[in-house]
């Protein structure tokens, strides 16, 4: 899954083809019939041998102010990375030599790909000429890397990773999202990483991870039963602010697919797609009272908390916390690295006692 300014881009693989698709950001993915552009694999790219998209990201080329899409890709010529731009035209392969897969792909601020196999404990960083794509639509016909990142988990220990679904920089470019897991495969290892890939530009180290539980959930069930085969499955994300409420019914900063391989042997594959919302947001509202009339308050735009004390109690770094306007008496201490916004606009949010 990717973006650019005003749609999703989406790639399917499966017994019908691989297919890219290009939804508008105003229509309802939860609408059964969704208007979208296509373009099949076969338009272009299985003339280079490749039989199947992978997950992908996207990147507005600072030369001509054009979206275009990088997709890992792997057949018979190995494995790749295709170029897409923003009207899905194919605008070639580049080999990527010193990997057997391409699962995943992902681009930093300053334009680099990033990919890597399973079961390693690091990741291959490429370099790309973004303004020789723009000029000529030149696409070089392999990738070699430049540097090798190494993973280390939060005590700086090395860290393998497999499964890998897919990867996203923040837009800030401080860290870098991956996603892994299987269907069959124990969730324990798996779900959302979170990189902090500032501190040095050799070692990317894992700060957080999701749960199936708790404030970052990414909540899947990989098992897989005889005659109900809900065998849900990890896929790609992406980071898209969409909280001004252009996307029907969507919300936030961070989207990460979740296949449900609803594989029946009796019945018929009907296979369910859903799309999991992150915010960075944490809201307080004073004078928010739950419509049950029950004091629920878990501190989302629809529940918010009534004290900054308890946003802050719940934050972690890089999070931020809007304020209804109001006043707060609460003496409040912040040792985190937070971001307090004023949601109300108008009226002046005071803060003490």
């Amino acid at each position: 899954m990717a973006h650019n300014d005003d749609s999703w881009f989406i790639t399917k693989s499966g017994d019908e083809g691989a297919v890219l698709y290009k939804i508008p950001v105003t229509q309802d993915l939860g609408f059964p019939f969704i208007t979208a552009l296509t373009t099949p694999l076969t338009s272009g790219l299985a003339l280079h041998g490749y039989s199947k998209f992978k997950a992908m990201d996207s990147r507005k080329n600072p030369t001509n102010g054009i979206w275009y899409i990088l997709i890992g890709v792997e057949g018979s010529s190995g494995s790749g990375i295709a170029f897409y731009d923003e009207n899905l035209n194919f605008k070639g392969v580049a080999k990527l030599p010193k990997q057997d897969a391409a699962g995943w792909c992902a681009i930093d601020n300053s334009g680099k790909v990033y990919s890597a196999v399973n079961n390693t404990s690091h990741l291959n960083c490429y370099e790309f000429n973004w303004e020789a794509l723009a000029i000529s639509g030149s696409v070089p016909s392999k990738l070699e890397p430049v540097n090798r990142i190494n993973l280390h988990d939060s005590n700086g220990n090395p860290l393998t990773m497999s499964e890998y679904q897919g990867g996203d920089f923040t837009p800030e470019g401080d860290k870098l999202f991956i996603v892994t897991g299987f269907f069959g495969v124990s969730t324990s290892p798996h779900g959302i990483h979170v990189f902090d890939v500032s501190a040095s530009p050799n070692t990317f180290r894992r700060i957080r991870k999701s749960s199936q539980g708790g404030l970052f959930q990414y909540n899947y069930d990989p098992a897989c039963t005889f005659g109900d085969f809900e065998c849900e499955e990890p896929e790609g994300l992406t980071f898209w602010d969409l909280t001004d409420g252009r996307a029907p019914n969507i919300n936030g900063e961070l989207h990460v697919l979740l296949l449900d391989n609803d594989a029946d042997t009796i019945i018929v594959d009907d296979d369910d797609i859903y799309i999991k919302h992150y915010t960075k947001s944490i809201y307080v509202d004073r004078n928010f009272k739950h419509p049950s009339g029950l004091p629920i308050f878990t501190g989302d735009p629809d529940s918010p908390f009534k004290t900054i004390t308890d946003a802050v109690n719940l934050a972690f770094d890089d999070m931020e916390i809007r304020i209804k306007g109001g006043t707060y008496p609460e003496n409040i201490s912040i040792s985190k690295r937070l971001r307090l916004v004023n949601r109300s606009g108008s009226t002046d949010v005071t803060i003490g006692k």
